[in-house]
C-alpha cells in the first residue's frame, strides 16, 4: 500500500517520542535521496537507542501506544505495521 513521506515522517517523530530513535537503512534512502514523496516499499530502520533483540517487550510497549501491529521479520526480530489515517 502506498503511503507519502509524510506518513513516514509522522511515524519517525511518534517512535522518537518513545525513545525509539535510528537510521533510515536500504531501499527507502534511495527513494528519499532520489525525491520520491510516495513510497511502496517497507522502511527498514536501524535503531540506535533500543536492540530489536534484548528490547523486544519495550518495542511491543511502544507499537501499542503509537497504534501499530508487531509482526516478526524473515531473521526473527520485531516489524511494526503502522496504519495512520488512510495510509
Amino acid at each position: 500500500m502506498p503511503y507519502g513521506v509524510e506518513c513516514l515522517a509522522e511515524v519517525l517523530r511518534r517512535l522518537g517520542g518513545e525513545g525509539v530513535k535510528g537510521v533510515i537503512i536500504g531501499s527507502t534512502v534511495y527513494a528519499l535521496r532520489l525525491g520520491v514523496r510516495e513510497l511502496e516499499d517497507d522502511v527498514d530502520l536501524f535503531t540506535t537507542t533500543i536492540s530489536p533483540v534484548f528490547d523486544e517487550d519495550l518495542i511491543l510497549e511502544v507499537a501499542e501506544r503509537i497504534g501499530c501491529r508487531v509482526g516478526s521479520t524473515e531473521w526473527g526480530t520485531p516489524s511494526l505495521e503502522c496504519v495512520l489515517g488512510s495510509e
